[in-house]
């Protein structure tokens, strides 16, 4: 008796009050995740790592709410777009594990916002798949691994339902094939993360579509995740775990180096993610390296030409000061950063010297810094109980 009461609850309310809102951060991967050995279920080749980004300064922010109207509805940005492929995939999946099938069937609203460019490179996908997940599992009452739920949204998405340095397992299965926190976000304090923007156009190749063709035509990929990633992925846990910023942005550095080559030099029809700009920075890093006699600032690039740097607290200033001077904007510091930083007034002679000429005027739109943060917040969460 009591389940049918429970049945006729659900029926008759109207549930317009209740409402979910989640706010998730993005994360950059240090090893690449790219190519799937599973492209209904979203399995990787290989093993991932990346730095969940502070939800203070990047985020995807989402609402869900029943409505009473027949189908699902999804806002981005203000403006309402159609249900894709992954979206439904994602309500389907979830509707088969609510209990009650009244409750699983109503309609549902998402209103989704990115602070940030979607489809530019800064992995908006991974933040709003979390959000969404971690909304309709708080929505429908569901006990399970958001990071699956969210990897069916976007691979990567699986990764920003922590916060810290997390793994995504490829696994073999849509049950094995999840993300784990393997350091918190205060394990590693002095790690300084800059997102230099150098477009925020939508790239013209998606993830999705340079992934199939790496896959169908490079070697250099099989033989990436077979051979090197495995390896790859030891020393740099060994790395984070030891704060040992040396080892831990050369690995970095050369993972991002093989992913763009391979998608460059290996791929039919090849893929030019990074441009002019971004690859001065990669020449700039590797200079100032050179310069000061150690590594002190790594790059890695994503799917897209905006650069994300890697440096301790104490080169933060000069890593700055470098940003401008080689990148020189029109713009004020306080519109550049996106916060007030010290910045070194000067920069050592031997170090100019060591980057050669000043590069690119307004090459870098914008400079975000962030830290490593923590993972998604319920915001809100009316469920009328």
């Amino acid at each position: 008796q009591n389940n049918n009461t429970k049945t006729l609850l659900f029926s008759n309310f109207t549930m317009k009050n209740v409402q979910v809102t989640v706010k998730a951060p993005t994360n950059i991967a240090v090893i690449k995740y790219w190519g799937k050995r599973d492209e209904k279920q979203i399995i990787p080749l290989n093993d991932s790592i990346s730095t969940t980004l502070n939800i203070n300064d990047l985020y995807t922010k989402t609402t869900v709410q029943f409505t009473d109207g027949q189908d699902d509805i999804l806002v981005l940005n203000g403006k309402q777009e159609p249900i894709n492929s992954r979206v439904k995939n994602l309500l389907t999946f979830l509707r088969g594990h609510v209990e009650n099938q009244n409750f699983a069937k109503r309609a549902v609203k998402i209103d989704s916002y990115n602070s940030f460019p979607t489809a530019a490179g800064l992995a908006s996908s991974a933040s709003g798949y979390a959000a969404l997940a971690v909304a309709l599992c708080e929505i429908w009452k569901l006990q399970l691994d958001k990071s699956i739920v969210a990897r069916m949204g976007s691979g990567s998405a699986s990764r920003s339902v922590y916060g810290g340095w997390v793994r995504w397992f490829a696994g073999t299965d849509s049950d094995s094939s999840l993300a784990k926190q393997r350091f918190t976000e205060d394990h590693w304090k002095d790690i300084q993360i800059l997102v230099c923007v150098v477009s925020d156009a939508k790239k013209e190749t998606s993830s999705t579509g340079g992934m199939q063709d790496s896959v169908r035509t490079s070697s250099k990929l099989d033989h990436r995740w077979r051979a090197v990633v495995p390896d790859r992925m030891k020393r740099i846990e060994e790395a984070i775990r030891n704060k040992d910023f040396a080892t831990f942005a050369s690995i970095t550095m050369q993972d991002s180096d093989d992913f763009h080559n391979i998608c460059e030099t290996d791929t039919t029809p090849k893929i030019t993610y990074m441009n002019e700009v971004s690859k001065a920075i990669t020449q700039v890093a590797h200079a100032y390296n050179k310069a000061v006699g150690k590594v002190q600032l790594g790059y890695t690039f994503d799917a897209g030409p905006n650069a994300v740097l890697y440096c301790e607290k104490a080169n933060l200033p000069e890593v700055l000061a470098l940003l401008k001077h080689y990148f020189p904007s029109s713009k004020e510091d306080d519109s550049f950063f996106n916060k007030k930083l010290s910045i070194a007034s000067e920069l050592n002679p031997e170090i100019v010297k060591g980057c050669g000429s000043v590069a690119h005027q307004n090459g870098i739109k914008r400079v975000i810094h962030t830290t490593v943060g923590p993972g998604p917040e319920v915001t809100v969460k009316n469920l009328d109980e």
